[in-house]
């Protein structure tokens, strides 16, 4: 037998903020941008499946566009580990690597002590939305 659960007025509110197309996914992002550029360092890592090798987590691309230093955790020769060392956009580990975080930790701690914030563009905006789209069109006119 199922029970119908009442929602509570926040509930309610959240879902009907919900419902207004775009409100919650652009309130969410804001917050998330505004978090995001509290950090020193941001961290992300994919999964340790073969099949990850050719995929990047879409957090990934977030986090390029704050500058911050990324510590990425990946598979050796994936797409990941490639996009870190080309545009030196923070620290790729491999999975069974882990011990060397502590190291780039340490550095990025010491650069918080220093109040030395890290922000780095390294064309990185070759990956946003108007030049992937720009990207598109011209190979589409290609076609």
């Amino acid at each position: 037998m199922k029970v119908k659960k009442e929602l509570t007025a926040r509930q309610k509110t959240a879902l009907a903020n919900h419902k207004k197309k775009g409100t919650h996914t652009a309130k969410h992002m804001t917050i998330m941008k505004e978090e995001m550029l509290k950090c020193s360092v941001l961290i992300v890592s994919q999964s340790n499946t073969q099949d990850a090798m050719g995929r990047l987590p879409a957090k990934f691309f977030e986090y390029l566009g704050t500058g911050i230093p990324i510590i990425a955790i990946g598979r050796k020769n994936s797409d990941l580990s490639k996009i870190m060392l080309k545009y030196q956009c923070g620290f790729f580990l491999e999975f069974n690597k882990l011990h060397k975080l502590s190291s780039f930790l340490l550095i990025c701690y010491d650069k918080y002590l220093q109040k030395e914030r890290n922000l780095k563009n390294n064309h990185v905006d070759v990956f946003s939305w108007k030049n992937q789209a720009s990207n598109l069109v011209d190979l589409l006119k290609k076609l």
